[in-house]
């Protein structure tokens, strides 16, 4: 039986929800996959925005409408702060790296594999 209790969200608070729910999660995957290296020295790294433009494009489902490179912004805001010059670069790199088709859904089988790791690293230690 349905819950009536609690109304469902519609509308643009819906979508900030869902906009934000992504933004969280695309920020704690970044967070604790640091490959050896701090937050602050992959600032400028292109290989970096690709890994979170990928991110924000597998866990943003179509059906949200929102502004995918806006949701991109908002997960760099959250690990540092950017000026406009930076958000300039930024945008015309996502632009450059939108127009070279380098950024792709994350697969199923990667997804299960970093799952599988992170689980074997929980029991190792």
């Amino acid at each position: 039986m349905a819950d009536l209790s609690q109304p469902k969200p519609k509308g643009e608070y819906y979508k900030s929800i869902k906009v934000q729910k992504v933004v969280n999660t695309v920020y704690d995957i970044v967070t604790k996959d640091n490959h050896g290296s701090s937050i602050e020295e992959r600032k400028g790294s292109i290989g970096f925005l690709e890994h979170v433009c990928c991110l924000v494009e597998t866990y943003c489902k179509k059906h949200y409408k929102a502004d995918k490179k806006d949701i991109v912004f908002k997960v760099l805001m959250k690990l540092f702060p950017l000026n406009e010059p930076e958000k300039k670069k930024l945008s015309a790199d996502i632009d450059h790296l939108h127009a070279r088709g380098l950024i792709k859904t994350i697969s199923m089988s990667k997804k299960f594999v970093r799952l599988a790791l992170s689980l074997v690293k929980k029991k190792v230690m």
